[in-house]
């Protein structure tokens, strides 16, 4: 009997565990990328006096630091107990610092002067807060993902919604929040679909501010009241609207602005200040009509504030910038006199976000959200890190270079291994950007055809994604769309000449799918164009894995059931359900599952967090490990590598 008879003339399937003596060993290999990720930033006071940073660095867990400001002494070094990080952070009037977290959405208070960090709660109903202001007496409010609500938190008194259901009606993202100390208003920059939105705490009243002429952007990403002046960037159109709360009236639009939106006024004057593109500059409120003018060079920002510096060179007060990179920059008005200087800041692990097997068999990783690659060597077992490239949400090969699929904003990179990584000399080198696309996936080099694929997930608030093609040879980039209306394409194979792809009904986050199922289709490299379009498994919103098996045929997964596709009758022509996918554990909707034939002839793979075998044999599946297990690649030993977190595991079966 041929092998694909064999498998589906079986009768039985068995359902093993741990529990059953499995050959193989499990080997922790640990963290593989470090980083110091500083996003959420915000000036306090001991009670001393002192004036301090304090910072929140992603991480497992992330950590609040604490400096003092003047000597840049790592005060404290805080676990946020059960949390990856926060955009955010704020000083309370009460000199209370808090940052609400977006891996677990809660809210977390530090009294300057203590040595701990209090979790408060959770910042009902959601589980991800984006940012976080300071109210009276003690109060802050905190905006939130998925249901675009504000909610309060006062010491003593605890959580209450004050939005009255979401910012704006069938959005998801309440990005960002001010308030305005005279009126008590709070100010809501939403997305994906731009509102800026006037809400009554008291009465949970909403006012629509934004003007018409950007009604069709994306985000507004982020608001601050200064004075009597309401600053909302709109990310999209690279503008901050400064709108007069007293008059009603918007005044003038700064141009060039970005969306985390790091803006101060000066202590005794109209003078707002802030940086883009690694210039300080500064806008006088008191002269609507006169143009922003460019200060000084400082690199970016993440926090600033005010103090009082020695020296004749820094009469007054002076502007404190906090950057990425954790420089204390000082700045005088008064002289233009500046200076920078570096903090110490511990580095911290990230977590692992894609696989891939390099040229040389070496296993490449890439980090979340921080970027940067690690490189593990299975021959010595010693691990090198690569700096300078963002997210990649995948990789893949062709003839000795590296392909990287990069987030955010669709962008492709490459790297000649038989070189030096080295960024000022363009190895690697960025190949291009799809506009209106976000993160690409299923990255497959074809050496049949010398080119590389990506399927992609459009940006925030679309549906609908496509296919990347880039030909080394011509040095050129390509973009299919309309595979499948509204889906995204999240993995790839080559077989019988095609291109065998499955999809996901989700888009870009903040906008529900249109779609009721993910669809399994083949495409035509030459001639551009879909051949077959179908339903692997009704019901099922992702096929996150199609791969070539040993059969000849495409084995793929759409959601938790296994199938067999045979491209040559383009029909399936078998289907197993092996397991319950669980969409609920998190808001990575795309990936859903990974699996690899082992030379044995048995299935390896990851599903719902958990690593399996199957053999195609018995219709056997096994549970190997019940521990969060995710991702998936395999060396030229026939060794496979998941991550857990941050942790590289491999597994010899």
């Amino acid at each position: 009997m041929t092998r694909i008879a064999i498998l589906l003339s079986a009768l039985v399937m068995g359902v093993g565990c741990m529990g059953d003596k499995m050959p193989g060993k499990f080997t922790k290999l640990g963290p593989q990328i470090t980083a110091t990720t500083l996003i959420g930033t915000t000036f306090a006071k001991e009670p001393s006096g002192r004036e301090l940073i304090c910072t929140v660095m992603r991480g497992q867990q992330a950590k609040r630091l604490v400096f003092d400001l003047r000597s840049g002494e790592l005060l404290h070094k805080l676990p946020l107990e059960k949390a990856d990080g926060a955009w955010n952070a704020t000083t309370a009037s009460d000199g209370s610092v808090y940052a609400g977290t977006d891996s677990n959405g809660h809210l977390y208070r530090y009294v300057p002067g203590e040595d701990r960090v209090t979790d408060v709660g959770q910042v009902p109903p959601d589980s991800w807060v984006w940012d976080v202001c300071p109210g009276k007496d003690g109060e802050v409010f905190a905006s939130t993902y998925a249901g675009c609500r504000i909610v309060r938190y006062k010491p003593g008194e605890g959580f209450k919604e004050v939005s009255n259901g979401p910012a704006a009606e069938h959005e998801n993202y309440a990005r960002s929040v001010t308030y305005d100390k005279v009126t008590g208003k709070l100010y809501v920059g939403v997305g994906t679909h731009a509102h800026l939105v006037e809400i009554d705490p008291k009465t949970g009243n909403k006012t629509e501010l934004l003007p018409k002429e950007y009604a069709d952007q994306q985000w507004v990403y982020g608001v601050e009241v200064l004075g009597d002046r309401l600053f909302a960037c709109v990310m999209d159109a690279g503008k901050s609207i400064v709108f007069n709360l007293r008059t009603r009236q918007i005044e003038t639009v700064l141009p060039h602005m970005t969306g985390q939106q790091v803006i101060t006024k000066s202590p005794g004057d109209d003078r707002v200040w802030y940086v883009v593109n690694s210039r300080l500059w500064c806008y006088d409120m008191s002269k609507p009509g006169a143009a922003p003018k460019d200060m000084a060079a400082v690199s970016d920002a993440i926090g600033m504030g005010w103090t009082h510096w020695d020296g004749a060179d820094y009469p007054g007060d002076s502007l404190v910038i906090f950057t990425r990179s954790a420089h204390r920059i000082i700045y005088n008005p008064t002289t233009g006199k500046i200076m920078s200087t570096a903090f110490k800041t511990p580095a911290e692990p990230i977590v692992l976000q894609s696989f891939a097997i390099g040229p040389d068999g070496k296993v490449w990783m890439g980090g979340y959200l921080s970027g940067g690659h690690a490189i593990y060597d299975p021959a010595t077992g010693q691990s090198e890190q690569r700096k300078g490239l963002s997210q990649s949400e995948s990789m893949t090969t062709l003839g000795d270079s590296m392909y990287f699929g990069l987030y955010p904003g669709g962008r492709f990179a490459t790297y000649d291994t038989t070189k030096p990584w080295d960024m000022k000399h363009n190895n690697p080198r960025i190949l291009g950007k799809i506009e209106k696309q976000s993160r690409p996936f299923g990255a497959l080099g074809v050496e049949e055809l010398k080119k590389v694929y990506w399927g992609t997930v459009p940006e925030y608030g679309y549906l609908g994604g496509g296919i990347a093609s880039y030909d080394p040879a011509a040095d050129k980039l390509d973009f299919y769309d309309k595979i499948v209306p509204d889906q995204s394409i999240m993995t790839l194979a080559y077989n019988h000449g095609l291109l065998v792809g499955g999809t996901s009904i989700y888009g870009g986050l903040g906008i529900p799918p249109s779609q009721k199922e993910a669809h399994l289709f083949l495409w035509d490299p030459n001639t551009k164009k879909v051949e077959l379009d179908t339903v692997p498994v009704e019901g099922a919103p992702n096929v996150p894995c199609v791969i070539n098996g040993p059969d000849g045929n495409v084995w793929g997964l759409a959601d938790g059931t296994l199938f067999v596709f045979d491209v040559a009758k383009r029909e399936i022509v078998f289907r197993q359900q092996l397991m319950k996918v669980d969409h609920e554990k998190d808001h990575a909707i795309w990936r859903g599952g990974m699996m690899l034939f082992h030379p044995s002839g048995k299935i390896y793979g990851t599903l719902d967090k958990k690593f399996f075998q199957y053999d195609p044999a018995s219709k056997r599946l096994t549970i190997l490990r019940k521990e969060e297990s995710e991702l998936l690649t395999m060396d030229r030993q026939g060794n496979f590598y998941f991550k857990d977190k941050t942790d590289l595991w491999r597994y010899t079966p």
